[in-house]
This record gives structure tokens, sequence and C-alpha cells, in this order.
């Protein structure tokens, strides 16, 4: 009887798994569910435990993550750095562009593909010019270099070529 039990619950295991939902993360993915943002650190067929960057855990239940957006930041190899920077509209506009691209290439994380490092002009108006430059790093090179670049950019526009304000460009960053 006992093997009968195993055998039937083997086949039906093998028949059914095809038809089980499965999470679009593994155990160690970061991902964002349900406006959380954690490292998966436990999963159960119930819920799913998250360990967030303070420290605090977080269990969600696996039917909420199924009927509501997920963000993976660690499925994909590379991550892609977003620049959004204000210089004053008197600013050498060339030089400017060509000091952001060569500050964030330098960067010995920044890869040239999927794309190399860009600039684009996305608003100007009297007060300031809004640039938009983009990198591609590693996914685990990400947080520490945006946060060195953003540091080598504000220490040299501060002194060459003159954010419209420093405070604005930090805030519309996030």
């Amino acid at each position: 009887v006992a093997l009968m039990i195993i055998f039937i619950v083997a086949v039906l295991f093998f028949f059914l798994l095809p038809f089980l939902p499965k999470l679009p993360f593994k155990l160690g993915h970061l991902i964002e569910v349900g406006g959380e943002l954690g490292t998966v650190s436990a999963m159960s067929p119930l819920y799913t435990r998250l360990q967030k960057s303070d420290g605090t855990l977080v269990f969600i239940p696996n039917m909420s993550i199924m009927s509501t957006t997920i963000k993976n930041y660690s499925h994909i190899a590379v991550r892609r750095i977003e620049i959004n920077l204000s210089v004053r509209s008197d600013a050498d506009l060339q030089r400017a562009k060509k000091a952001l691209v060569k500050l964030i290439s330098e960067d010995g994380r920044v890869l040239d593909e999927p794309g190399k490092p860009s600039v684009f002009i996305t608003k100007a108006n009297a007060e300031c010019i809004d640039l938009y430059a983009t990198c591609w790093v590693r996914n685990e090179d990400w947080n520490n270099a945006q946060s060195d670049i953003w540091e080598k950019i504000i220490d040299t526009f501060k002194q060459e070529i003159y954010l419209a304000s420093v405070s604005k460009a930090l805030d519309r960053s996030r």
C-alpha cells in the first residue's frame, strides 16, 4: 500500500509539475514586489521571504506575488545606470557632454555592451539645460558604480562646468 501511494504521488507530481505556477526569481535574487525591495532569502509553497537592506524580513504570500508586478533586478547580468543632470544654460554644452562621457567611460566597471556610454539633451530653458547620460555595468556593480560616477560628476562639474543646482540634480536622479 505504501509503495502504491508513493508511486501515485510520484506520477501525479511528474504530470502536474509543468502546470504548477513558477515564480520568476530564485534564492539570492534582488526583487521588488508589492512595494518591498529585498533579496529572496527563502521560498516555500505558501510564502516568499525577502531580506531588506535594513536587515528586516518581509514575508509575502505567494498568491499575492502571483497577482502583482514583480521587478527582478538579478535576472539579467547587466544593468543600466541613468544620470539626470542640470547644467547652467550658459555652460559650454559640448564640453559638458564630452566631460560626462569621459568621466563615465573612465570607470573600469562601465561596459561597452550592450551600449557605450551616451549623453542626450532632454530639456532646455533660460535657467538650465538637462542632460541624460546612460551606461551599462554588471548587475552586482550597479550600486557602487552609480555612486562613484555621481561623486566624480559632482566634483568635476562643480569645479569646471557649473551645475545649475547640485541639490536639484541629485533629487531628480532618484
